[in-house]
């Protein structure tokens, strides 16, 4: 029992951690690309207000 128990766990923290690293992955890139967006409006607004 203890020898099929081992590579259970080592399985088990093994795909909890890809599943938790993909989600992470997921959520940074989508705040990252919220902020680049507004990164970016705020840049040409100051762009267009320094124009004129």
């Amino acid at each position: 029992m203890s020898d099929l128990l081992v590579p259970v766990l080592v399985f088990a923290c093994f795909s909890f951690a890809t599943m938790a690293g993909l989600l992470g992955y997921l959520i940074g890139y989508k705040v990252g690309f919220r902020k680049g967006a507004a990164y970016k409006r705020y840049r040409s607004d100051n762009e267009n207000s320094n124009v004129s």
